[in-house]
């Protein structure tokens, strides 16, 4: 997941951690850290905020 709010992070996290089906496996708070994280763990699915400050959706 790439948020920048962190509260908003948090919430999602938690509602998406409820299911068993489900595994939050990385976070970040900003495109570029999001990015190298999503090259590193190749996710099958990604939450990304489209307004993050550093980069456009």
């Amino acid at each position: 997941m790439v948020e920048q709010e962190a509260f908003t992070l948090l919430d999602i996290k938690t509602a998406i951690s409820k299911s068993p089906q489900i595994e939050v496996r990385s976070e970040a708070t900003c495109g570029e850290i999001g990015f190298l994280l999503i090259e590193q763990m190749k996710p099958d699915i990604l939450l990304i905020d489209l307004l993050l400050p550093d980069m456009s959706g």
